[in-house]
């Protein structure tokens, strides 16, 4: 668990599945660009180098506890009208299944989101990309139940190396309903690995 900081009285509490849940969630704080970014799923931009790295992700599926055999850290900024979220993927030498599809399908592996800027654990956003740059998303409704038919402006970059793949993630903040006066989002970060069946 991690509590994020802007500059602005702005932060998201961002759930990582740490091996341990902790009692208290650590803090820092999210940087916020006016710069243009670029997705190319890099993060070359300067901007991102002063966002703070968060890391702990461990296994949650197929159980929790089990050898780990990928890993991610990942990145988050606010940028001038848009939510940015950049995620690294160490494959650990396995296979990235990456193949091609319709929108609203994310087969292989992948990076989902999931966003409530409401703070209330009952309803938000989910937006996935996977390993191919194929783009998923859906609102989810109170109760966990998911509308995949919602379409919305967000867009991303994938980049595939020799360690694993990396996504940028931009999400509009038009795409969102949320109370401005709203001071803490809860958000979900998650890898899948198709080869390792785990994420």
């Amino acid at each position: 668990m991690l509590m994020l900081f802007g500059r602005n009285s702005t932060f998201l509490l961002v759930f990582l599945f740490a091996a341990a849940v902790q009692a208290q969630a650590p803090e820092v704080v999210v940087h916020e660009t006016q710069a243009e970014v670029i997705l190319d799923g890099l993060a070359n931009e300067p901007d991102w180098a002063q966002t703070p790295l968060l890391q702990g992700f461990s296994v949650f599926e197929p159980n929790t506890g089990i050898k780990q055999l990928i890993d991610a850290r990942a990145r988050v900024m606010i940028g001038r009208d848009a939510l940015y979220f950049f995620v690294q993927v160490d494959s650990r030498g396995s296979e990235i299944f990456a193949p091609l599809s319709t929108r609203d399908q994310s087969p292989g592996d992948w990076v989902r989101i999931q966003l409530d800027p409401f703070g209330t654990g009952r309803r938000g956003y989910e937006f996935t990309v996977n390993a191919a740059g194929v783009l998923a998303d859906a609102r989810i409704r109170a109760g966990g139940d998911q509308d995949r038919a919602w379409d919305s402006l967000f867009d991303a970059a994938v980049e595939q190396g020799p360690e694993g793949w990396s996504v940028e993630l931009r999400i509009p903040f038009q795409s969102l309903r949320f109370d401005p006066k709203q001071t803490v989002w809860l958000a979900h970060i998650f890898s899948y690995s198709w080869k390792n069946q785990q994420a």
